[in-house]
C-alpha cells in the first residue's frame, strides 16, 4: 500500500476515538458491554480484556463529565482536548486528576478511579498472565472504597471477589459520571462521586 494510502487509512483509524455517539445511544453503548461481563460464566482466562473493556468504558465516561464543565468545546477542541498525541487530558491519571480539581468527584472516588487506573495498567502492560486472582491485582482492588459509601452496594456485590467489584466499580461509576448534573439523579450520583454539592 502506497504512503498517501496508509496516512489516510490511519487518519480514519483515529478519527473514530474522538467521535460521539448521539445522546440518545450514547448511554447504551458505554454500559451494554458491562452489563454482559458481570453475568458471563467466569473465564480467568478473560480477565485482562474484562479489566481494559471496563477501564476503557469508564474513562469514555469521565470525558462526558469533564465535557460538562467545559461549555462550547467543538469536535475540534474535544479531539485536541483528549485525543491528539500529546493532548493534555489523553491519560487517564489526567482525568482523574482535573475532575477531582473540578469538583466532579471526592477524594475517596479520586482513590477508587486511581486503583482502577493501576489495575488496568497491570493487565495492559505486563507480560505475566495476570488474572484477578493475582495477589496484587486482588490488592489493589481490596482499595476500591464505593461499598463504604454505598452500603446497598454490598449487598449484591460479592466483596471478597475483585473481579466483581472491579466490574461493579466500573459500571457504577460509569452510570454516574454519565449522569453528572442530572438534579433528578444527584442524591445517589453524590454518593457515588463522593461529592457534596
Amino acid at each position: 500500500m502506497n504512503q498517501p494510502k496508509r496516512q489516510t487509512v490511519f487518519k480514519k483509524l483515529r478519527s473514530l476515538t474522538g467521535a460521539r455517539p448521539d445522546a440518545k445511544s450514547s448511554f447504551e453503548l458505554w454500559t451494554f458491554p458491562l452489563f454482559n461481563l458481570s453475568a458471563e460464566p467466569r473465564d480467568p482466562g478473560r480477565d485482562r480484556e474484562i479489566a481494559l473493556v471496563c477501564a476503557s468504558v469508564l474513562e469514555q465516561a469521565l470525558e462526558v463529565a469533564l465535557l460538562t464543565r467545559f461549555p462550547g468545546v467543538t469536535n475540534e477542541l474535544e479531539r485536541q482536548l483528549f485525543s491528539d498525541s500529546g493532548a493534555p487530558l489523553g491519560s487517564l491519571s489526567s482525568k482523574i486528576t482535573l475532575a477531582r480539581a473540578l469538583g466532579i468527584i471526592g477524594e475517596r472516588a479520586k482513590g477508587d478511579l486511581n486503583a482502577v487506573r493501576s489495575v488496568r495498567n497491570a493487565f495492559a502492560h505486563s507480560r505475566l498472565a495476570l488474572t484477578f486472582e493475582t495477589p496484587e491485582i486482588s490488592a489493589a482492588c481490596e482499595l476500591i472504597d464505593l461499598h463504604h459509601r454505598w452500603p446497598e452496594l454490598s449487598a449484591s456485590n460479592r466483596r471478597n471477589d475483585a473481579r466483581e467489584t472491579f466490574i461493579e466499580c466500573c459500571f457504577e461509576f460509569t452510570l454516574h459520571l454519565t449522569m453528572f448534573g442530572d438534579e433528578k439523579a444527584e442524591r445517589l450520583t453524590k454518593v457515588v462521586l463522593d461529592v457534596d454539592r
